[in-house]
């Protein structure tokens, strides 16, 4: 039996469980059909973490904390635990 494929295109980028946002390198957006669909920088999940990071440091109220990473989790959860756990790899 073979392995169930992964969505493509916008289906892609709206499951939070396959997307990978801006890190998804050129070969993989023509791959998976996201040409067009990001912007055309690839930045790796490090980069994103680290402005998660920023955004988290400016917010000072833990239900404005929980909010942000729960909106992050909703949209990217590859980036969500990369940031929770401290991995970036």
């Amino acid at each position: 039996m073979a392995a169930p494929s992964l969505p493509r295109g916008r289906a892609m980028l709206v499951n939070p469980l396959v997307n990978r946002g801006t890190a998804f390198s050129h070969t993989q957006r023509a791959e998976h059909s996201l040409e067009g669909l990001l912007s055309a920088k690839v930045s790796d999940i490090s980069s994103q973490a680290a402005r998660v990071y920023a955004i988290l440091a400016n917010l000072h109220e833990p239900l404005a904390k929980y909010r942000e990473l729960a909106a992050l989790q909703d949209r990217n959860e590859y980036l969500f635990l990369s940031r929770v756990t401290g991995s970036s790899g």
